[in-house]
Order: C-alpha cells, then structure tokens, then sequence
C-alpha cells in the first residue's frame, strides 16, 4: 500500500496533469481537479490521514501544470508567431497584386479624380 501511495500516485497525477493542462490549458482548474478526484478517492478509500497526501498531490498537480503551461507556452508561441509572419508575407503578396491590378485598372477608367 505505501508503494501505491508514495510511487504511483505521484507519478501519476504528474502524467494526468501534463494532459489535463494540454486539454483544459489552466493550471489552477487541473489542480483543483486533481483535488476533487483525490478528495474523494480520501473518503471512499482511505481515511482522513490521506486528506494531507491528497494536498501534497494537488500542489504536485499545480506545480506540473505550471511548468507544462510555461513550456508549451514559449514552444507553442515561437511556431504560431513563425506561422503568422509566413501567412502575412502570402497575404501581403497576393494583396499588392490585387491592389496594384485595381490600382491600375482605375487610372485609366477615372482620369478625373485626383490621385492623392
């Protein structure tokens, strides 16, 4: 029973925690899960002398949750902002080509206007 408690346990609330934050993407809602699950898990299970495992498990969970947020945080924003700059250069292109289309179409359907 103490392997469960000291190895599994941890270990796996490290393992639900990196993907509950991958899903939910809020480090405070995946430790507040972790608490309801473990809360219960207290008294259905064990008895009240697991209520102090059960926070240490939640603060593990916030902890991962943090770091996990932090990481996919810096490595997700470094490819959409590589994304981003790629989708405007295209953008940017197709749009001078339409621009400079309707740009010429227009100085020699109204010569009248004044060109600013």
């Amino acid at each position: 029973m103490d392997i469960l408690i000291y190895f599994a346990f941890p270990i796996a609330t490290i393992i639900i925690s990196i993907i509950l934050q991958k899903i939910i993407k809020n480090p405070v809602l995946v430790a507040a899960f972790t608490f309801a699950i473990f809360l219960i898990v207290t008294f259905t299970t064990y008895d009240e002398s697991f209520l102090i495992n059960t926070f240490i498990y939640t603060m593990l969970s916030l902890i991962t949750a943090f770091i996990v947020d932090r990481f996919y945080i810096n490595n997700n924003s470094n490819n959409e902002e590589n994304e981003n700059d790629e989708f405007n250069l295209v953008n940017t292109n197709k749009n001078d080509s339409l621009y400079s289309k309707a740009s010429s179409s227009k100085l020699f359907t109204c010569s009248r206007r004044r060109r600013f």
